[in-house]
């Protein structure tokens, strides 16, 4: 067990992670006040990731090297050394010997306010070229994440710039390897110092806001549904966004109607409409689902619904003792599975376009996403034939 513990970090009300909801919509803030924080699978396996990526950068390690190892009482799996070695590469290859690295800074942008807290992935100032750059690691496997514009990583930019009078380029980074995106798992955006002041002054009013928010008696005036909403711990009970829902299916279905209709009886701009909000409605229903489970463990009765317990996989409780048991009674086939590597592995030990020719990449048919989405459009199959 190491000693690295990123479960421990001071997080601000109005931190970077959560930026672009309180940019969006400041009475989040004040709603999630006192609302219990919950974790999840996930979010624990994404801190033993970033611990398991301080633990690498700061010992000059691949990740791979974690294997055996537990970060926030995680055990290191191949999967998280592959994704975690992808950010480690990132990183260094952007160092130099006239380079400042920073990894996991802390920082406070005090002289904007005092609330104005945090720590960072890594940030390389690079002195030589009057740059620094931005690197934040998602272990998330999905939501991409874009870097373009990205408030979180504007916010750590700031942090990281104060004291430096030489910057004038800006490069913000994500690495997301679990997440499929057409940009691919690492995604740049390259700005300069004139968008970090700019955003300074776009970040205090912001801060200005949510706390007029905060001291609103009316603070719903101050609350907008949309996207951001995904990860807002007020989400379940929040009522601007209850209301969003019900204007939407209520403009998308008659009233008339109890049951939604079937899908061959929408127009075109029924459906577009059901599917270009289908996931606010999704996350919504998620949210609350997620608050009743928590309200429930707390006490309170929810009406025609109960608690049970979750349904667990059987495990080893000592591999190594069991190692040693099962070894008398199975020979060494039986007792191990063995599996290929993957081409992004081979790659990783032969050199890029080393398995081009042993490689093929399935077709896995079409997938019908907004039309902001960067991937070329394809053809319907009635489209290709001259009728």
């Amino acid at each position: 067990m190491h000693t690295i513990d990123h479960s421990q970090r001071a997080h601000s009300r109005i931190g970077a992670s959560s930026s672009k909801r309180w940019f969006n919509c400041p009475a989040s803030v004040p709603l999630s006040k006192d609302v219990v924080k919950t974790t999840s699978k996930y979010a624990e396996e994404g801190t033993a990731a970033h611990e398991l990526a301080e633990y690498c950068l700061e010992n000059d390690l691949d990740a791979v090297h974690g294997l055996g190892l537990y970060f926030n009482e995680i055990a290191v799996t191949q999967e998280m050394t592959e994704a975690v070695q992808v950010y480690l590469d990132v990183v260094r290859e952007r160092i130099n010997d006239e380079c400042d690295v920073l990894i996991e800074d802390q920082f406070h942008l005090g002289w904007i306010d005092e609330d104005l807290y945090g720590s960072n992935d890594c940030c390389i100032v690079d002195h030589s070229k009057g740059k620094i750059t931005v690197i934040d690691y998602k272990h998330g496997a999905g939501v991409a994440v874009e870097a373009v514009e990205n408030t979180q990583l504007l916010y750590y930019a700031l942090g990281a710039s104060n004291g430096f009078s030489n910057i004038t380029q800006v490069d913000l980074i994500i690495v997301q390897p679990r997440c499929a995106s057409p940009e691919g798992p690492v995604r740049i955006w390259n700005t300069d110092i004139e968008r970090l002041e700019k955003f300074e002054k776009e970040l205090k009013d912001a801060v200005n806001v949510v706390k007029d928010a905060e001291a609103s008696k009316d603070v719903y005036s101050y609350a907008y549904a949309g996207d951001h909403c995904q990860f807002c711990p007020a989400a379940g009970f929040c009522e601007k966004l209850r209301s969003k829902n019900y204007e939407m299916a209520q403009s998308a279905f008659s009233e008339e109607v109890i049951d939604p209709p079937l899908p061959d009886t929408l127009s075109p701009e029924q459906i577009s409409k059901v599917l270009r909000h289908a996931k606010l409605i999704e996350n919504w229903i998620k949210s609350v689902r997620e608050y009743a489970h928590t309200q429930a463990e707390a006490g309170l009765e929810i009406p025609n619904m109960k608690l049970v317990a979750r349904k667990g996989n059987r495990k080893w409780t000592n591999e190594a003792q069991t190692v040693d048991d099962l070894s008398m009674l199975l020979d060494e086939k039986s007792l191990y599975t063995k599996k290929l590597i993957s081409p992004a592995q081979a790659e990783k030990l032969l050199g890029k376009g080393s398995v081009d020719e042993l490689v093929t990449v399935p077709d896995n048919g079409t997938q019908l996403v907004a039309e902001t989405d960067k991937r070329p459009a394809v053809k319907a199959a009635i489209e290709l034939f001259d009728l």
